[in-house]
């Protein structure tokens, strides 16, 4: 109980610490003066009202925005039974924390001469186990990619690297209609790159996840929940974004679906073509030596994403689909980059560093669900699902290292290599999912087995004139097995006043490595195979208590242990 205890101390302490600086901190009353809690709110530009971040208040009206940079901003929230209301503009100098100003809701009230009843999804909805992005038909996400509503999603930072981090914590695993994607980096950022709003139903962001979800991802679960039209009779949605900033940007996208009584068809289809440039000062000192970096970085990227699937309902109690959906992305990036190298002590360029990279590559992917629905008005429900996905990731990179002098006329001395790095990822898993009443509660159980295989081929090669010569030391070939076997047992009840739940989850994994390349002998090289092999079995339990008695004030403490798998394209 003491590790328990401090554990959720130190959760609940590192994120100001992580989080110190940047921040723009607020409150949202309602008329009274009194706290509104769950209220959405909207970080806006002062200039033309384009959303930058969102957030959600606690149980106090409070709210804290991290990661804002310099601007002229306002604040607009929201709460289901009150009208709208925004803040006066202010500056942020993007430094230390800034308190805004407060933000007042009224209640609406009107008289109504009839009822009529129109519904729509709150764009934050603040649930037991998860927040959820409600973005589809959302104006905010016109034209955007699924990493520009990350990056305004509450809780979720998205740093320069384009590196994902949820409430000052790394690990996140992202997952896509409810399926782990298996990529890290900057082949994670170009996916969500090309992953399109038009595309996207909501964002489910859960920090803690359950004994149900795979143990991997140390800093929770964003899980982007694709669009699947479920209207009856024959429907279509088209729309189109064009967006003009240094270069233009433009989407488009169709959605078409067909459901009668039993049957439901469907599709999408999304285009992109984007032009990005960015730029980025490094100023660094080493010792006695001063290294000043400039660097503009321009991408240039297309995609074409697909889903497309059938719903059959068997009857009232079950369902069987078939779903396959994908993204095929072309991209190239070019970076020129200049870095004067200096003498500290007499502040003299000794020799100016060149280094325009480009790099041109592809990123393709598909995946095929089969799945199976059942549920009954006994409480009795079991879902099943069987998937193949395929990843297909190739990079050729150009590198050239050249020194010149301080007048960057004359070439001193440099290098220049080639990388050439293919990557084929196979994932094949089925999985179940049990959950019937039990004990007053929720008993779930359940099991998922898991087989990947991986092809890495890193190819350098070192160019001297016109020719090209393979690097055999630092080249190599990388094949990889992985099978995970995982059972789960999960348990919730409410009491008067409390929720707990409290689950377990076994991971039971095999992996093999087999490595190919070549090895210096002292007058030599040979060949080498290193394979390796390993076996083991981790436990994962997870349990959380919620007090909940006042609907306005909830206290939760939460405990799981979960393990940081390295994204495959990392493990050569």
């Amino acid at each position: 109980m003491r590790k328990l205890l401090l554990l959720t101390l130190l959760s609940a302490t590192a994120s100001p610490v992580l989080l110190r600086a940047q921040n723009i901190l607020g409150t949202v009353t309602d008329s009274l003066g009194k706290p509104l809690p769950a209220a959405t709110v909207s970080l806006k530009k002062a200039g033309d009202s384009a959303l930058v971040k969102l957030s959600v208040t606690d149980m106090s009206g409070k709210y804290r925005i991290d990661g804002i940079g310099v601007g002229k901003y306002f604040i607009s929230a929201s709460e289901i039974g009150y009208a709208p209301a925004a803040s006066a503009s202010f500056a942020f100098s993007g430094k230390g924390d800034f308190q805004a100003p407060e933000v007042s809701l009224k209640e609406s009230s009107r008289s109504l001469k009839g009822i009529t009843v129109d519904y729509h999804k709150p764009l934050i909805e603040v649930r037991a186990d998860k927040m959820v992005l409600n973005v589809a038909g959302s104006v905010n996400a016109i034209g955007q990619t699924a990493m520009d509503l990350l990056r305004k999603s509450p809780g979720v930072l998205v740093d320069k690297d384009e590196n994902i981090s949820l409430s000052g914590k790394n690990g996140v695993q992202i997952y896509v209609d409810g399926r782990p994607v298996p990529l890290a980096g900057a082949d994670l950022a170009a996916y969500l790159g090309n992953l399109q709003s038009g595309d996207i139903e909501s964002i489910e962001i859960i920090s803690n996840p359950g004994a149900k979800y795979d143990a991997a991802g140390t800093g929770g679960i964003i899980n982007i929940k694709l669009k699947k039209n479920r209207n009856f009779g024959m429907n279509a949605t088209v729309t189109g974004g064009y967006n003009v900033g240094i270069y233009s940007k433009y989407d488009g996208a169709v959605s078409m679906n067909y459901r009668e009584r039993r049957v439901n068809l469907f599709g999408n289809y999304s285009y992109n073509q984007s032009l990005d440039q960015d730029y980025m000062n490094l100023y660094r000192e080493d010792l006695d030596t001063l290294f000043d970096n400039r660097s503009k970085t321009l991408s240039n990227s297309s995609s074409h994403n697909f889903k497309a699937g059938m719903d059959y309902t068997i009857n009232s109690k079950s369902s069987i689909g078939v779903m396959v959906n994908g993204t095929f992305s072309n991209n190239t990036v070019q970076i020129n980059s200049g870095t004067p190298i200096s003498y500290i002590p007499d502040s003299k360029i000794a020799k100016v560093l060149i280094a325009n990279n480009a790099d041109t590559g592809y990123r393709n992917n598909a995946n095929l669900n089969l799945n199976y629905h059942f549920a009954d008005t006994l409480g009795h429900s079991l879902d099943m699902d069987a998937n193949y996905g395929i990843y297909r990731i190739n990079s050729n990179q150009f590198q050239p290292n050249l020194y010149y002098d301080s007048t960057r006329t004359t070439l001193l001395y440099g290098d220049a290599y080639n990388m050439v790095t293919p990557t084929d990822i196979d994932i094949y898993n089925i999985k179940a999912d049990y959950e019937q009443n039990f004990a007053k509660g929720k008993l779930g159980y359940g099991g998922k087995i898991s087989y990947v295989t991986t092809a890495n081929n890193f190819q350098q090669y070192d160019l001297f004139g016109t020719g090209k010569y393979l690097d055999t030391l630092s080249s190599n070939d990388f094949d990889y097995r992985e099978n995970i076997n995982a059972a789960y047992a999960n348990f919730n009840r409410n009491l008067k006043g409390w929720t707990i739940q409290a689950g377990l989850r076994v991971e039971n994994t095999h992996i093999t490595g087999i490595s190919r390349g070549y090895a210096q002998e002292p007058s030599d090289f040979r060949p080498f195979d290193s394979t390796f092999q390993r076996t083991y079995t981790d436990f994962f339990p997870s349990a959380a208590v919620t007090y909940n008695k006042n609907l306005m004030k909830q206290w939760t403490l939460t405990y799981s242990r979960r393990i940081d798998r390295p994204a495959y394209q990392d493990l050569n």
